[in-house]
């Protein structure tokens, strides 16, 4: 990541990436940052804040293969980076809810916010990178 930099932060957590690749795109560069659960949308927009990270634009949404909504399992604030659309339990530790929550396409949300580049991207989605990928198969095929 470099200075003018688009970059795609899928599965953001509480933005402590998003907050660097901020900083290393610079002004002119632009951070796209999407994290499904509510509670933890909120933090990483208070931590967009703290560091006052202003090229950056967060969605409270999944990326996978196609738009539309689907479920995902909530685990208690301290194991937040477990929340997962996929197993129950880790290590004894189970989710306390589960969350509706929508989802796009990196192809469809592409097009609509007229992004042509991507100069990198983190997708960390608790195995289901490959679904990610699949929603962007005009943009890898093309580009």
């Amino acid at each position: 990541v470099k200075k003018g930099s688009t970059v795609l932060d899928i599965g953001a957590n509480i933005g402590l990436h998003t907050t660097l690749f901020s900083r290393w795109a610079g002004p002119y560069g632009h951070v796209y940052a999407f994290e499904p659960v509510q509670d933890t949308f909120w933090q990483m927009r208070e931590t967009m804040a703290l560091n006052r990270c202003t090229n950056v634009q967060m969605f409270q949404s999944a990326i996978m293969d196609k738009p539309g909504q689907t479920i995902i399992n909530v685990f208690d604030q301290k194991h937040s980076v477990w929340n997962t659309f996929g197993s129950h339990n880790f290590k004894g530790i189970g989710p306390v809810r589960m969350e509706t929550v929508p989802v796009d396409s990196l192809d469809r949300f592409c097009s609509e916010h007229n992004i042509t580049t991507i100069d990198f991207a983190k997708i960390d989605v608790e195995g289901f990178e490959k679904n990610v990928l699949r929603g962007a198969h005009k943009l890898l095929s093309e580009k």
